[in-house]
């Protein structure tokens, strides 16, 4: 348990870094920046994620408590669902397997 709240203090740390850093970046590297965002926004929604009963397997549920701009995109993406007035969204199966590629990306060298 101890190891998880440390990855995941870890990746919101990553997050809120490139999130409250988005306003003083060139335009060059501002595409990359919003990608990273979007990917750590995914990868918080997988790890602070549960399954319930009333939901398939490869579904998940999590709190939407991110930038809308970034919910938007995986919501394009189809790595996320749900409705804009619900406080939660459920990761799709595609979702799911994108977050699990960051897990490797981001938490392999912890």
């Amino acid at each position: 348990m101890l190891k998880f709240k440390i990855c995941l203090g870890y990746v919101a740390g990553l997050f809120l870094t490139c999130y409250y850093n988005n306003k003083g970046f060139l335009e060059g590297n501002l595409i990359t920046l919003e990608k990273t965002i979007n990917e750590l926004t995914l990868l918080l929604l997988y790890l602070t994620s549960w399954n319930e009963n009333d939901l398939p397997n490869e579904m998940r549920r999590s709190w939407k408590g991110y930038p809308f701009d970034a919910l938007n995109e995986l919501t394009d993406k189809d790595f996320i669902r749900g409705s804009i007035k619900a406080k939660s969204v459920y990761l799709t199966e595609e979702g799911i397997k994108e977050a699990e590629k960051l897990v490797g990306k981001y938490l392999n060298n912890m």
